[in-house]
């Protein structure tokens, strides 16, 4: 494929992923001590459709890199971060968000039954669901600030979820309950996607350059890597053909690195070696 060709494609599959973004449903994670659960989350909820992921910062941050665990998905998301449990509460109702605790308890919501809805419930135009961190769980501003809570009744020995694991089985059966919620952005809000988007776009400097084609995105980007350093060098997600058509579509990577593949390989072939040596 040429430069040319190479970024249409990448910017149609763009606009057909924006699509299918909810703007609607939003997840804030309180407090997450491990960054590799925080970057799960990012891959799990990018891939669900969500756009918009809340952090509050914990009290003490682990300088760890989680970008293998993440796969790039944070790219994708619009991530807003807060110092305190209380700003976020702030921020949160400053912009008319119904704040949802992922706890059980007393009139709670069990997720399971995602096809039916309590009796006089009204479809809630848009959604913040708050999932507490791994020790102690929802902080105590999220608790006094919440209007419901829903939770994921358990079966087995096990008295817990993985964070990552209960953050998707969450926003999924939500989505399941409240369709509404789904693909519902306006035109404004998917061309503003796509904007923020088009940097991470780009293959190369060169084809970064074509895509940052007006004087406004080039000031954009000039202010962005003024704050975090020229990321010319870094690694941008990567496209991929899908197996199913020929267009590209995001890689999440495969879940097997590629030296495990290899000494599996090579395990594989020795096996084999082995077993006609013995034959012979």
């Amino acid at each position: 494929l040429t430069l040319g060709k190479m970024s249409s494609r990448r910017m149609a599959r763009a606009e057909a992923v924006v699509q299918s973004r909810t703007t609607r449903l939003l997840v804030v994670l309180d407090r997450v001590v491990d960054p590799h659960n925080v970057a799960a989350c990012f891959r799990t909820l990018e891939a669900l459709g969500l756009q918009h992921v809340w952090l509050v910062e914990p009290p003490l941050k682990r300088k760890r890199s989680a970008r293998v665990v993440s796969k790039g998905a944070e790219a994708w998301l619009s991530v807003r971060r807060f110092p305190t449990a209380r700003s976020c509460v702030e921020a949160l109702e400053a912009e008319a968000w119904p704040i949802w605790i992922a706890t059980d308890g007393d009139g709670a919501l069990d997720v399971s039954q995602a096809t039916c809805c309590r009796r006089g419930e009204a479809l809630p135009p848009k959604i913040a669901v708050v999932i507490g961190r791994e020790a102690d769980g929802i902080s105590d501003a999220f608790r006094a600030a919440a209007h419901d809570r829903c939770f994921i009744p358990l079966c087995g020995f096990t008295a817990s979820l993985n964070l990552s694991v209960a953050a998707g089985i969450l926003v999924y059966a939500l989505l399941e309950r409240y369709p509404h919620l789904r693909a519902d952005t306006t035109t404004e809000e998917r061309q503003a996607i796509l904007q923020a988007w088009r940097p991470h776009l780009a293959a190369n400097p060169t084809a970064r350059a074509k895509l940052l084609d007006d004087d406004e995105d080039r000031q954009q980007q000039q202010h962005a890597e003024k704050q975090g350093g020229d990321h010319q060098g870094k690694k941008r997600p990567r496209l991929e053909k899908s197996r199913h058509d020929d267009t590209t579509r995001i890689a999440s990577g495969s879940w097997a690195p590629v030296d495990i593949r290899r000494r599996e390989a090579r395990a594989e072939s020795a096996s084999l070696e082995a077993q006609t040596t013995t034959s012979s």
